[in-house]
């Protein structure tokens, strides 16, 4: 038994090294080449998304067609197409007595808070319930009144379980 062992390890010896040399290889790159192994990275990548959102919300505003449906009840290809992005896109439109009403969300995952309806345009930090959001706020005038367009983008959710 033990003869046929030690047979068996000089003929098929080779096996556990590459097995040893694989292990290695994965270990060396999961801990220093992914994109999450050092938090330089992972702050030079969530950076680059922040950016990235922020010039697509800012390429939103820029369509006029599209800012124009969304404080409008008017439905465009445009505006379904917003319902398949990341970031969270809102219109409000402001009543007679300054109170903003909102016209439009694409998505039922996140809201802007009462709180953040009053701020003066700009791009804020925010945290709402355990998430922590970029908040962007643009004011646009169409035809005498003001609205307000708003994006959440999501930096980090904690779920409750």
């Amino acid at each position: 038994m033990i003869s046929s062992l030690k047979q068996s390890a000089y003929r098929h010896g080779y096996l556990f090294i590459a097995a040893a040399w694989l292990y290695t290889l994965s270990f060396l790159f999961t801990n220093y080449f992914s994109s999450d192994s050092s938090t330089g990275k992972v702050a030079a990548q969530m950076g680059q998304h922040i950016a990235a959102q922020e010039k697509h919300f800012k390429d939103l505003l820029n369509d006029t067609a599209l800012v124009e449906s969304l404080v409008t009840d008017k439905s465009s290809e445009a505006k379904t197409n917003l319902n398949k992005d990341a970031m969270g896109i809102f219109s409000y439109a402001v009543n007679d007595i300054g109170h903003p009403v909102q016209l439009f969300w694409n998505t039922n995952t996140m809201a802007v808070n009462d709180n953040d309806l009053v701020k003066p345009d700009g791009r804020y930090a925010v945290t709402y319930d355990k998430s922590f959001f970029i908040l962007l706020k643009k004011t646009v005038e169409k035809s005498d009144r003001q609205y307000i367009i708003f994006g959440l983008i999501p930096v980090h959710w904690q779920y409750a379980i």
